[in-house]
């Protein structure tokens, strides 16, 4: 789960659950956990609640090729696919976005099975990266991407970002640094003019006044 995930999470169950509903006049937790009670039947939960995830999934349809699954310009394979490999039926292959180093095949009576890359020493990336890098790839001139120019561009696109963050804290930590440097200064400042008595500064001795006639 990302940060943002996680945030958004809290988000709507911590805060939002928690507060008062303008319409519902009571904080949606509790007309929630009002409805279930009043129910004359439990309430039912999923029976899988791995295929109740995957059953949300975006899918495309495929065949098996002889050197694996492609989906994405991306080749999966895994034991399980060879009685249909060749074969011209399509199957049904689900993806997560967030994550398609693994995608997950329906068989024909209702099975699943987890597919990754064919190439099983490639990292784990999201579907964002590789449109992001495949487009990269399309605004230099090159119209025939392949993995391996894919993997390559992610990899080169992720240094920049993991640079570009290391700067932003850098950066970051010196304004902290300052800020509290001054702030440090304008209390020593304070607790100086704090100590100092008033009539320091005007029980001073008379000047002398020259008189003009």
């Amino acid at each position: 789960m990302t940060s943002l995930e996680r945030w958004l999470t809290l988000e709507i169950v911590g805060r939002y659950h928690a507060d008062i509903h303008r319409a519902l006049k009571i904080p949606p937790r509790l007309a929630w956990e009002d409805a279930v009670l009043s129910r004359r039947e439990p309430l039912r939960l999923p029976y899988d609640e791995h295929r109740f995830v995957l059953d949300f999934l975006p899918f495309e349809e495929r065949v098996v090729r002889r050197d694996g699954l492609h989906l994405f310009g991306l080749k999966y394979w895994d034991d399980v696919l060879s009685p249909w490999t060749g074969a011209p039926d399509k199957m049904r292959v689900r993806y997560d976005p967030r994550d398609i180093s693994c995608v997950f095949i329906d068989g024909p009576i209702g099975e699943n099975w987890p597919v990754r890359f064919a190439d099983l020493s490639r990292p784990r990336i999201t579907l964002g990266e590789h449109r992001q890098a495949v487009a990269a790839l399309r605004a230099r001139g090159l119209q025939s991407v392949d993995e391996h120019l894919i993997f390559e561009t992610i990899e080169a696109q992720r240094q920049i970002v993991e640079i570009a963050s290391r700067q932003t804290r850098s950066i970051r930590r010196g304004a902290e640094r300052q800020l509290r440097a001054l702030a440090a200064t304008d209390k020593q400042h304070t607790e100086i003019m704090d100590d100092a008595d008033e009539d320091d500064f005007f029980d001073l001795a008379p000047l002398p006044v020259e008189e003009w006639s």
